[in-house]
């Protein structure tokens, strides 16, 4: 099955899954307008940003779900990864979401620990102040 069959696949169920009111099917539109666009056959990177209630949720877990994850053997690939952001996250920050999504604990503990341990330096009592 080619990539762009495998796309319009994809499209079709999540279209199916879907109840459209007006925001929700301009959201899709949008979205579909930048696959064609951009020429994509497989699905890249998309931020939504907008105001509470207008249906980024939903039209993230739609699309989520019209690209599930593949088992590999040795690995799981990940074709689409949804993750909730707060609006003031940092590249660091989104980095630590990005981490937590996909399952990387140990990565996520490390940068908690490398973040914990600024914060302990940078209190003026501390041995360890810079």
């Amino acid at each position: 099955m080619t990539s762009e069959i495998k796309l319009k696949d994809q499209t079709v169920r999540f279209k199916q899954q879907l109840f459209f009111d007006g925001r929700v099917k301009g959201g899709f539109k949008a979205i579909e307008k930048c696959h064609k666009t951009a020429g994509f056959h497989d699905a890249k990177s998309m931020f939504m940003v907008g105001q509470s209630g207008v249906g980024k949720s939903t039209i993230a877990k739609g699309y989520s779900d019209a690209f599930p994850q593949i088992d590999r053997g040795e690995y799981t690939e990940m074709e689409v990864i949804y993750c909730r952001l707060p609006s003031d996250t940092s590249l660091k920050g989104l980095l630590q979401y990005l981490l937590k999504a996909t399952g990387c604990t140990a990565a996520t503990a490390a940068l908690s620990k490398a973040n914990s341990l600024r914060a302990f330096r940078s209190q003026r009592n501390s041995p360890f102040h810079r």
